[in-house]
């Protein structure tokens, strides 16, 4: 009778095992769930890369606590001058446009689906096809500070270019070019309270610089 209960343990054992170590093996099997994508790295420039106007950008960042080092705050207030050259303004319009739209939060979302630090609408920017063809997957990308801020720069410079003229320009950001030019074909465009905020705000910025 001892016997057969050592053998029947050891059937157990023989039986328990391999179990066990199947349970092990799937706890350390690679996640089903890619982890998801870092935030860029930013490039170690050295000082004297980046221009004097720079730092003062990037001290108004940091008021506004956008960037967590000394590098994310040069590397955005060094883009956010680029752009503002760019496109022909001054970057303490950009400065403003941002204060405006979000408050310098990069997780903005309104409820009509502008994202970010300028409240971009990728619907109507590039359409509902495209967004859904090239940024299924991809989505963050619209709040990250860096691609926010190139988008929204590269919309607004777009609508300068097609208005010639920086207040509709700036009403078309807010409105949509389509209501604007529908507005100036019926002569009934009488100015935007928005644009007349930003350019406010754009004065407090210019005095920074």
């Amino acid at each position: 009778m001892k016997q057969l209960k050592v053998q029947f343990t050891m059937l157990l054992v023989f039986l328990v095992m391999p179990l066990i170590s199947m349970k092990d093996a799937n706890l350390s099997a690679d996640p089903l769930l890619p982890i998801p994508v870092s935030p860029p790295t930013f490039q170690a420039f050295p000082m004297d890369h980046y221009d004097d106007l720079t730092f003062r950008i990037a001290e108004v960042l940091a008021e506004r606590k956008l960037g967590s080092s000394q590098q994310e705050l040069l590397d955005l207030g060094q883009l956010i001058l680029e752009k503002s050259v760019e496109i022909d303004v001054p970057p303490s319009l950009l400065l403003a446009l941002i204060d405006v739209e979000s408050t310098f939060n990069p997780c903005a979302r309104s409820g009509k689906g502008a994202k970010g630090l300028m409240q971009v609408m990728p619907n109507r920017i590039l359409g509902v096809e495209e967004v859904a063809d090239q940024f299924a997957f991809s989505q963050h990308l619209f709040y990250d500070p860096h691609w926010n801020i190139q988008f929204g720069a590269d919309y607004l410079g777009y609508l300068i270019e097609r208005f010639g003229d920086l207040d509709v320009a700036l009403a078309a950001y807010n409105q949509g070019p389509t209501r604007v030019a529908s507005k100036l074909r019926r002569r009934t465009f009488r100015g935007s309270r928005y644009a007349r905020r930003v350019l406010a705000k754009e004065k407090i910025y210019t005095s920074r610089m």
